[in-house]
């Protein structure tokens, strides 16, 4: 089917009409009382299976798996898209802070796609933007949310961000990769990190990888195969790595935090 602004716009509103679902169906879910949690979940769920049925369905009306991704065959698909190409480039960004996928692989397309110096600008504007949201939803959520959910071991964390150390902290965690970009955006929100600081922290921080990736992205067509091969290899390396690294990380946390729990209770049979 050949493309045109109308499907495009009307694709483009579905997917919008259900990310704006999710956002109302999250914060409910963290609002409502436990017993409500079940269909809170059920919701959610279709929430996210909408977007996904109308990602599929837009890549069949639009026959985007039968593209041709050579240079001529991407500029003649931007040509045919118009001005929509952009705003489903930064959609899909901004649908990365709600949904689960590698944002990296949009950052790389979108390279491929619109060059450098408009892939950047288009990734990071759709980043900033779910960043902000996520943030907003959280920060609305207030403290008592923060009690009911977060664990008592990790509340002390959260405090860490509104220190004086918070700058330091969030620009450090933008810049590592296996940090989750989507957990810290909710954790700042929580944690009541001042609007302006979580900004422009963010605006800085996510700005390295996103230029990496895209440049990556913009000669994606002019690199051999086996550049290529290797570059998923090291991302599986680098995707296990951190796995592991979490993984240890909240073994060691846990296990300090017990250690904790139990000198208070020698400190308070000592006392008694």
């Amino acid at each position: 089917m050949a493309m045109n602004a109308d499907l495009l716009f009307v694709c483009l509103a579905l997917a919008a009409l259900g990310l704006v679902l999710l956002a109302v169906v999250f914060r409910t879910l963290l609002r409502t009382a436990r017993k409500g949690w079940l269909i809170a979940a059920v919701v959610l769920t279709a929430a996210l299976l909408w977007i996904d049925i109308v990602i599929i369905w837009c890549l069949v009306e639009y026959s985007l798996f039968a593209v041709d991704f050579s240079s001529d065959g991407l500029r003649t698909l931007l040509e045919r898209a118009g001005p929509w190409a952009p705003a489903a480039s930064i959609g899909l960004m901004t649908a990365h802070s709600f949904v689960p996928f590698p944002a990296e692989v949009i950052a790389i397309a979108n390279g491929v796609v619109f060059g450098s110096g408009l892939g950047v600008l288009l990734t990071w504007a759709g980043a900033m933007i779910g960043a902000i949201l996520s943030y907003e939803i959280a920060r609305a959520l207030g403290p008592a949310t923060r009690t009911r959910l977060v664990p008592l071991r990790y509340q002390a964390r959260l405090d860490a961000f509104v220190s004086d150390s918070s700058i330091s902290t969030l620009l450090t965690a933008r810049l590592i990769p296996i940090m989750s970009f989507n957990l810290i955006n909710y954790a700042a929100g929580l944690a009541g990190v001042p609007r302006w600081t979580f900004v422009w922290t963010t605006g800085v921080g996510i700005l390295p990888l996103t230029v990496l990736s895209v440049l990556l992205g913009s000669q994606a067509l002019h690199l051999p195969a086996y550049i290529w091969t290797l570059a998923g290899i090291a991302a599986l390396i680098l995707f296990g790595a951190a796995r592991v690294i979490r993984s240890r990380g909240a073994h060691e946390r846990n296990r300090e935090h017990d250690h904790s729990r139990a000198r208070d209770r020698r400190r308070q049979n000592a006392t008694r």
